[in-house]
């Protein structure tokens, strides 16, 4: 009984009940490498555990399958359905709460991936044990850009291993979400390029909005370091000055501050009145990366400009489904400080 319903919790993941290691058919839990595991978030308490992995169960597990040489490492930025202090996880825990449906900071990826890389190294037997909420985008954007930075595998190479590791067929890829696609093409070009992530000052010009679709849309603009409450709304408001309906585009009001942050989140959203929203679009990106990836590191008191169009923004909870098209691209215009 217990199986069936944990099953059908987690039925878009895979567990390979076959694996030498005789993984117990109420677990939901991956070998992505054989020193890699993602498992959906572990629970305590009879309830929770009819639907998801008791924590005890899955220490047992892990002693008996792995004895001592594993770290467990909690993504999950909602909150926790297990006491993080329990006795059992002390000196094999980590907890680095991560928000759901985004990437994380690409300094935070560099510090996790660093971390995987440190325990690896301290015994050829120790693995790395890790969940999110179902152990997929958040666990599996920190999986694949170990395997990138670290291993040096393709890109592509470990998306699929991702893939085939942890998703039923037919439910997609694990790393779907478009903000998250991007941050794993910077960990290709951090690699590939063998240039230092050096962040910089910057102070934003302007932020240009062609053909926005009408003055009830907000505009936001996020600095986060991609932990769950470390998140700083800078209240970009539209500026309706420039908002005549007869220009191609409108312009946001500048933040009066420099900032010394790479890593920004622009949300661009439609309210309407009988659903949350109307229209539903957000875009996560790294400056440096980006600038990188347009000649414009060397650039010094000059104006840069990062474009994104409208399909390349992410929808509702990191979905596709992004709503009514309501703008046609985004210009973030930025000068080095």
């Amino acid at each position: 009984m217990v199986y069936h319903l944990r099953h059908f919790t987690a039925f878009a993941t895979t567990t390979d009940h076959t694996h030498p290691n005789g993984i117990p058919h109420h677990l939901d839990l991956s070998y992505i490498t054989p020193r890699f595991m993602v498992a959906s978030y572990p629970v305590e308490g009879r309830f929770y555990s009819l639907v998801r992995n008791n924590i005890d169960e899955l220490v047992d597990y892990l002693y008996k399958a792995h004895g001592s040489n594993w770290k467990f490492f909690n993504f999950r930025g909602e909150k926790n359905l297990y006491d993080i202090t329990n006795m059992r996880l002390r000196g094999k825990f980590e907890y680095i709460p991560l928000t759901d449906h985004i990437a994380p900071s690409f300094q935070m990826i560099l510090n996790i991936t660093q971390k995987f890389q440190q325990f690896l190294q301290e015994n050829d037997e120790n693995i790395v044990v890790m969940h999110c909420k179902f152990g997929k985008g958040r666990s599996g954007l920190l999986t694949v850009a170990y395997l990138v930075i670290v291993e040096n595998m393709d890109l592509k190479q470990a998306t699929d291993l991702f893939t085939e590791k942890r998703m039923q067929p037919g439910f997609g890829p694990g790393v779907c979400i478009t903000s998250q696609k991007r941050y794993l093409d910077y960990c290709t070009i951090y690699r590939d390029s063998g240039i230092s992530y050096s962040p910089f000052k910057i102070r934003i010009k302007e932020i240009r909005i062609t053909k926005l679709s009408g003055l009830d849309c907000v505009v936001q603009l996020e600095n986060y370091e991609g932990t769950h409450n470390n998140k700083v709304n800078l209240d970009l408001l539209v500026d309706k000055s420039y908002a005549d309906r007869k220009v191609t585009y409108i312009h946001v009001l500048p933040y009066d501050k420099d900032l010394h942050v790479m890593d920004l989140r622009l949300v661009i959203y439609k309210p309407f009145m009988l659903a949350n929203f109307f229209s539903y679009a957000t875009v996560g990106f790294n400056v440096f990366w980006e600038a990188y990836k347009r000649d414009m590191l060397e650039m010094a008191n000059d104006d840069c400009t990062i474009s994104f169009n409208w399909e390349q923004f992410d929808g509702y909870l990191g979905s596709y489904k992004r709503g009514f098209k309501i703008f046609d691209k985004v210009d973030f215009i930025y000068e080095r400080v």
